[in-house]
């Protein structure tokens, strides 16, 4: 308890379960935890509501992070979606700029949203390379 800051310090029995658990320090952890973090209905609400609400990525120079983001809200807060994968899947579809949906949509074997999560990375790469090579093919522009 010595690392613990004096506001948690001084609550310690009432968070380990009353006296009889004192220094219980798994039961403290879980409080604190069910405080902070996890469980409240509230944040996993909210975190619902910003899986539905997500904007549409215009512009393939972020969608890999945009892409990383809905994915960490997916897991951290909509994980009982995982068992819909239909779902899941218009969901990413609805993200993802309309270009690379319609490529997905004539590719069977892109199928879940991690299929279409790594199809729209290695395109991004792609066209990320692909327009590195056009710059680098181009002769040199020289004032005249």
């Amino acid at each position: 308890m010595t690392w613990v800051n004096d506001k948690i310090y001084s609550r310690r029995n009432q968070l380990a379960g009353g006296e009889a658990e004192s220094g219980n320090g798994f039961e403290i952890w879980r409080q604190l935890f069910h405080e902070q973090h996890g469980g409240a209905e509230a944040i996993q609400l909210g975190g619902m509501r910003r899986l539905r609400e997500w904007p549409k990525c215009t512009s393939i120079t972020n969608l890999t992070q945009l892409l990383a983001s809905w994915r960490e809200c997916l897991e951290t807060h909509n994980r009982e979606l995982l068992a819909a994968p239909n779902v899941l899947r218009s969901m990413i579809l609805g993200i993802i700029p309309t270009e690379f949906e319609d490529e997905i949509l004539v590719r069977p074997e892109v199928k879940t949203y991690v299929d279409i999560i790594d199809y729209c990375k290695k395109r991004t790469t792609y066209k990320r390379q692909k327009a590195l090579s056009e710059l680098t093919r181009r002769p040199p522009q020289y004032g005249g």
